[in-house]
């Protein structure tokens, strides 16, 4: 993770500070550190509660969602917007007065996994007044510790939901999985006073009170009528046909305290038509970064 020479108590106004997910990155990793043939890694070996964070990230060195993020940034290089840099371990470990000086907190990648004590975090500085992005589905779904003695990150809980809720942070949460592309199905605008409360998000990009518009495919999040924060707009909704019933994707925006939370609902957010991908984002950082 490169970031610029300034130092992180001191950005910039309208400064965004990117969190890059290292340990999502070091969970799908599948390198053997300790040799014992089994990869390092609980999606290899679910019994699994303990991965390294040694050794080389695999598939020639690669993070596993660098395809789903590089639209992003893409679209970074491509605009003269401040932002500062850091993995979200490093985020754990800001104290809360820095992270105010920050206009928005973005999570462009998979953030699945947590320690809990960033989750409070994230959540004082929202509640005080901060904006949290989120670009792809399924963020802060479970816990984990990191124990930096051993080079290690252990997996704590499965499903936190009953105390610190990705719907509560995020405004969304995990609802499907792994839909094909030839399988996914458009958002389709808010209406009535949702849609002229998320305006903003739809400028210059043509799209009108219940239009359709991208596409939503792959992991998906939904709301939840008693953790999501009570006060939110469900600005896009797509509906995909699951083996269980329906998943729905979900395009929110939700107040809590006196800031934010925008999250795109899909895996696929970033991967949509470059021009409404842009635009979008265009709209989401003027709003919430400035």
């Amino acid at each position: 993770v490169v970031r610029s020479g300034l130092p992180l108590d001191k950005p910039e106004p309208h400064t965004a500070l990117v969190v890059w997910p290292y340990l999502s990155w070091r969970a799908y990793n599948a390198y053997d550190a300790d040799l014992n043939g089994i990869p390092d890694s609980w999606y290899q070996f679910w019994r699994q509660r303990r991965i390294s964070l040694r050794g080389p990230l695999l598939r020639d060195g690669v993070e596993d969602d660098h395809k789903a993020v590089a639209p992003f940034s893409r679209w970074l290089c491509s605009r003269s917007v401040r932002t500062q840099h850091v993995t979200d371990v490093e985020l754990g470990h800001l104290p809360l007065w820095t992270l105010r000086r920050y206009s928005a907190i973005v999570f462009p990648g998979h953030s699945e996994y947590y320690e809990p004590n960033t989750y409070d975090l994230l959540m004082r500085y929202r509640d005080q007044g901060g904006n949290l992005i989120f670009l792809q589905a399924n963020p802060f779904y479970r816990q984990v510790r990191v124990e930096p003695e051993k080079n290690a990150v252990v997996m704590t809980d499965y499903d936190a939901r009953e105390g610190q809720s990705d719907f509560a942070i995020a405004g969304v949460g995990y609802d499907g999985c792994c839909f094909p592309h030839d399988r996914g199905r458009p958002y389709v605008a808010a209406t009535g006073r949702d849609y002229e409360r998320v305006r903003w998000l739809f400028r210059g990009t043509g799209i009108g009170p219940g239009q359709p518009f991208g596409i939503a495919y792959s992991e998906s999040d939904r709301v939840d009528p008693e953790l999501t924060p009570h006060d939110h707009v469900v600005a896009g909704l797509a509906i995909i046909a699951g083996k269980r019933g329906v998943i729905t994707p979900s395009l929110v925006w939700s107040h809590a305290g006196k800031g934010s939370s925008f999250a795109t609902g899909n895996y696929s957010f970033l991967r949509m038509n470059r021009g409404l991908t842009y635009k979008l984002l265009d709209n989401v950082w003027r709003k919430l970064v400035g």
